[in-house]
């Protein structure tokens, strides 16, 4: 099973181990909280799920639209 997030560029860059400067230190930090909140809401929990299982759906359907059918 693939990822539903790759992250942002600088997640990207502090998983690989690349030195950030102070002003993108803080940035990430903005996005870690920002993730940390969505993660703890279960309405978007529910809006991520239903979305992949609709496009799982979708593609097994060859068809398109932003839920089942479309």
């Amino acid at each position: 099973m693939g990822t539903l997030f790759s992250g942002s560029m600088l997640s990207q860059r502090f998983i690989n181990c690349d030195e950030l400067d102070v002003a993108e230190q803080k940035r990430l930090q903005i996005y870690v909280e920002e993730r940390r909140s969505r993660l703890a809401s279960i309405s978007w929990f529910m809006r991520v799920f239903n979305e992949a299982i609709a496009r799982e759906t979708n593609y097994e359907d060859q068809c398109t639209g932003r839920f089942w059918g479309g």
